[in-house]
């Protein structure tokens, strides 16, 4: 199985055709929801190994808390993109990860701990090729 690079623009086309409802031919939708759905599921790998490098920072730690991430819904990115009139690779909250915890008094802790342990390396992992060229490697 090779990959495919699928560029800002095809991603950013896709992400119109589907907002807009603007495709000609079948065809053209099927492959601008195959574009749309790579470029949401590229997202899953980065936010699952940075939830799990936070959960490996926290285990050392006494406090309850609760890690939770999320893939923002096809139906809600349409929705955004339609909203604010903007292009898919613009949007920054496709995927996120809350941290909820017992007390108030643990957030002000929690920021202080993620912030130290962020200055004592450079990153939480490999940025990815998303970060790195906002493209999107596909298998085909």
């Amino acid at each position: 199985m090779s990959q495919q690079i699928i560029s800002k623009s095809a991603i950013d086309r896709a992400g119109n055709i589907l907002a807009k409802e603007k495709f000609k031919t079948y065809e053209e939708w099927v492959a601008a929801d195959k574009i749309f759905d790579d470029f949401r599921q590229a997202h899953l790998q980065p936010l699952t190994s940075t939830t799990i490098a936070i959960q490996n920072w926290f285990r050392s730690d006494n406090a309850t808390y609760i890690i939770v991430q999320r893939l923002k819904r096809k139906p809600q990115i349409l929705k955004k993109l339609r909203r604010l009139n903007t292009r898919l690779t613009q949007l920054q909250d496709i995927g996120g990860l809350r941290i909820v915890v017992d007390q108030n008094s643990d957030v002000d802790r929690l920021i202080e701990y993620i912030t130290s342990k962020l200055k004592q390396q450079t990153s939480i992992m490999s940025a990815g090729p998303i970060a790195e060229t906002g493209a999107i490697p596909v298998n085909s």
